[in-house]
């Protein structure tokens, strides 16, 4: 545990070298582990110390928390292992679901303004779909 803070902030000094502090922000998610929290409180810090923008996610890996075990099958299909083979490397529990923004707020309100700067940076990354969308030629739609 201790070499995980040093190793972390060790990163972001790379990472700040490389693409520069405005360029950056630390993530934060909570999945319901026993050691999300603490992993939190330290990067909360780092990001803090580190002059870092902090923002909220969900690390999200499925829509619902009922898409838990086929999000798994679907992840050990992708390693091409077994689910035995993957296992440490699966979720432990069902919460990297996508969630409504009161309970992002629950969950997160230990650090103040990190949902709204998911918001804020979420907002600034949109773009119209049809812009990127290929200009085909349009065909009919086949019939039985």
């Amino acid at each position: 545990m201790d070499e995980g803070p040093r190793a972390a902030r060790r990163e972001l000094e790379r990472l700040v070298d490389a693409f520069g502090r405005a360029s950056l922000v630390v993530e934060l998610w909570d999945h319901g582990v026993p050691d999300d929290v603490a992993r939190n409180d330290v990067l909360a810090h780092l990001a803090v110390t580190s002059n870092v923008d902090l923002v909220a996610t969900g690390n999200v890996h499925y829509a619902t928390p009922d898409a838990f075990a086929r999000a798994n099958v679907l992840s050990a299909i992708r390693a091409r292992q077994s689910l035995e083979e993957v296992q440490g490397w699966l979720n432990a529990s069902p919460l990297a679901y996508l969630r409504s923004d009161a309970e992002q707020r629950r969950r997160f309100a230990r650090w103040p303004g990190v949902v709204d700067r998911a918001g804020e940076i979420g907002a600034s990354l949109s773009f119209d779909l049809r812009l990127v969308a290929p200009n085909l030629p349009r065909f009919p739609p086949r019939r039985g």
